[in-house]
């Protein structure tokens, strides 16, 4: 297990090795295009995926939300695993006080050498 600094200073400890983050971009690159606006991340809780552009048309004024908070958080959603789930995601956020539990994010490394959780790119459509 490796122990990583957050640009909050907060230390995390995670069997992930993180990407740093021009991999990542480039990776998302490959995935969806140069237009960030069709990224698509999927969230590690409850699954579901949204891209940068349904984040914008939701309300979030920064696109960086679209890889770190569930769509959920602005149309309404709770908590992850409600008895009858939600079609609008949840309110999971990478940066909250769990983080991405079981592994189930990403580590991206900043040329800095700290590391943001992260969710990860969805790579293909599941129904919820």
């Amino acid at each position: 297990m490796n122990t990583y600094e957050k640009p909050s200073g907060v230390k995390i400890s995670t069997d992930l090795k993180p990407t740093p983050v021009k991999e990542w971009l480039a990776e998302g690159r490959e995935l969806f295009g140069r237009d960030i606006m069709k990224w698509k991340f999927r969230c590690p809780m409850c699954g579901h995926v949204a891209s940068v552009q349904d984040f914008k048309d939701a309300g979030a004024e920064d696109p960086n939300d679209s890889f770190q908070e569930c769509i959920g958080r602005y149309l309404g959603a709770g908590a992850p695993g409600a008895p009858d789930g939600n079609p609008n995601g949840c309110n999971w956020a990478a940066y909250g006080l769990f983080g991405i539990p079981n592994d189930k994010g990403r580590i991206v490394m900043a040329e800095d050498g700290k590391v943001l959780e992260v969710f990860d790119f969805a790579r293909e459509e599941v129904p919820m």
